[in-house]
C-alpha cells in the first residue's frame, strides 16, 4: 500500500480537526498531558521538535513579538529564583503561610496576571531596542565622530542637570556623551541660533509674549561662612507667534477701535464682559451650593472672532536674573524682552535703525498671572508723566488667563477650595 503524500495527509487531519471543532492548541495540551502509551511517540516528537517550533513561532510575522516578549519573561523570573537564597537562619512560617495564600490569590485572577506579563513582556523588548539603539549609535559615533546625535543630547541634558566634570568627561571616554568642551559649544551655537528665532518672530510685531517668575534653590552640601545655600529668583518668558495675524496694522486697528471692549447698540455690556460674566455664572453654578436649579439656563458663552484647532508655535527666550514680584522688576523684564526682540522707540539712545524696528506706533499681547497684571496696571499709572508712548508702557495690552480669571473669581466668593 502506497504512503498518502505528506500534504494531503495534512489537509485531511486539519478538515476533521475543524469538523470537530477541536484546535491545534487542544491537541497539543491533550498530548502532552495524557499518559497513554499510544500518544508517546506523539509526545516524543514534540519534545525533540520544542526548539524547531520555538523558532518556527518566533519567525512568524504575527507571533514574532508575543514569543520575544514571552522569552523575556521567561529569563527574568529564572533570575529572580537564582537571586532568591532565602533568609538565613530559618523562615518563618507565618510569612509563608501569608505569602502562600496570597499566591493562591493571584493565581486564581489568570486575566490580570496574563495582562501583566504582557506589559512586563512588552517594557523588556522596549528596554531591548532601546539598548540595541544606544550600542549602535556608540559603534557609529567611534567610526564616525560626526554621527554623534545621541552623544549630544546626552551630554547636554547631563550640562543641564549641573553633573560634575569629571562624570562627564568619564562617560565621554565610555562613548555615551561629548566632551565637555563641545558641550559648551553647542551651548552656544543653540543659544544663538534662539537668539535669531526670537529676534525674527518679535519683530514682526504680530508677537505675544508671555512671562513669568521661578525660584532655584541652590543647596550646598555643607554649607560654610564662605560657601552658602543661595536661592535665587529669576524670571523666564516665551514668544508666541499670533495665528492668524499677518500684518501688524491689523492689531493696532484692533487696539484704536478697542471694538472687543466696547458695548454694542442696544447692549449694556462688551463682548468680552459678556463673556466673563458667563464664567462668573458658570462658577458659581457649577462650584456653588445653591444655584443647581440654574445650570440649564446658563448655555455656552458667546462665540467672538474663534480661533481654530491649531498647533501652538512657542519660542523659549533667555531666562532673566531679575526679581519679578516688584514694580522695577517688571520694568527691568519688560525692557529685557524688547531689548531680545530687537525692537524699541526711535528716540532711544541704543536704537539701531538697520537692525531694530520701531514699535512706537504698535501694541504688544502679554500673558501672565494676575499678580502679573497688578503689576504692570501700577506700572502704567507711575508712568504716565512720561513723554513717549513707551515710557509709559501705552504699549501693552495684557491677556489675563482663563485658569487665573477663574481662580481669583472662586477666591472672591469663597469657592478656592473646590479648586
Amino acid at each position: 500500500m502506497s504512503a498518502i503524500p505528506l500534504a494531503s495527509a495534512v489537509n485531511t487531519i486539519l478538515q476533521l480537526m475543524l469538523a470537530n471543532e477541536v484546535s491545534l492548541w487542544d491537541l497539543t495540551k491533550m498530548v502532552l498531558s495524557t499518559p497513554r502509551p499510544n500518544y508517546q511517540p506523539i509526545k516524543d516528537s514534540l519534545q525533540q521538535h520544542a526548539v524547531d517550533i520555538c523558532w518556527l513561532l518566533f519567525s512568524s510575522v504575527g507571533c514574532h513579538e508575543i514569543v520575544f516578549s514571552w522569552a523575556l519573561e521567561i529569563e527574568g523570573v529564572h533570575k529572580d529564583k537564582e537571586m532568591d537564597l532565602g533568609k538565613f537562619g530559618g523562615d518563618d512560617s507565618a510569612v509563608i503561610n501569608e505569602s502562600d495564600s496570597n499566591k493562591r490569590r493571584h493565581e486564581n485572577d489568570e486575566g490580570k496576571a496574563q495582562k501583566q506579563q504582557r506589559r512586563a513582556g512588552e517594557r523588556n523588548a522596549a528596554l531591548m531596542i532601546i539598548k540595541t539603539v544606544i550600542c549602535a549609535c556608540i559603534f557609529a559615533q567611534n567610526s564616525n565622530e560626526r554621527c554623534n546625535t545621541l552623544q549630544c543630547i546626552f551630554g547636554i541634558f547631563l550640562h543641564s542637570s549641573g553633573m560634575l566634570q569629571r562624570v562627564i568627561d568619564v562617560l565621554a571616554h565610555a562613548g555615551f556623551s561629548i566632551s565637555t568642551q563641545s558641550i559648551t559649544t553647542a551651548v552656544k551655537s543653540l543659544s544663538k541660533e534662539a537668539g535669531v528665532q526670537i529676534k525674527r518672530a518679535v519683530q514682526t510685531l504680530t508677537t505675544a509674549l508671555a512671562y513669568d517668575n521661578f525660584d532655584i534653590n541652590f543647596k550646598t552640601a555643607q554649607p560654610t561662612i564662605e560657601h552658602q545655600s543661595q536661592f535665587v529668583s529669576s524670571t523666564s518668558a516665551t514668544a508666541i507667534p499670533l495665528y492668524g495675524v499677518d500684518d501688524p496694522a491689523d492689531l493696532h486697528i484692533f487696539h484704536q477701535e478697542h471694538s472687543y471692549g466696547m458695548a454694542l447698540p442696544g447692549q449694556q455690556r462688551s463682548p468680552r464682559k459678556e463673556n466673563f460674566a458667563w464664567h462668573v455664572r458658570d462658577i458659581l453654578l457649577n462650584h456653588g451650593e445653591h444655584f443647581d436649579f440654574l445650570k440649564h439656563q446658563n448655555g455656552n458663552p458667546a462665540i467672538v472672532n474663534a480661533i481654530p484647532l491649531h498647533k501652538t508655535t512657542q519660542i523659549p527666550c533667555q531666562a532673566m536674573p531679575i526679581k519679578q514680584s516688584t514694580t522695577n522688576g517688571n520694568i527691568e523684564v519688560m525692557d529685557s524682552l524688547l531689548r531680545q526682540g530687537r525692537i524699541g522707540e526711535c528716540k532711544d539712545i541704543n536704537f539701531d535703525p538697520q537692525y531694530n524696528v520701531d514699535m512706537s506706533e504698535h501694541v504688544l499681547l502679554v500673558h501672565g498671572d494676575l499678580l502679573t497684571k497688578e503689576w504692570l496696571d501700577a506700572i502704567v499709572k507711575s508712568q504716565r508723566i512720561e513723554d513717549t508712548p513707551k515710557c509709559c508702557f501705552q504699549h501693552i495690552v495684557f491677556i489675563p488667563g482663563l485658569f487665573h480669571f477663574k481662580m481669583e473669581i472662586r477666591v472672591k466668593t469663597g469657592l478656592s477650595k473646590d479648586a
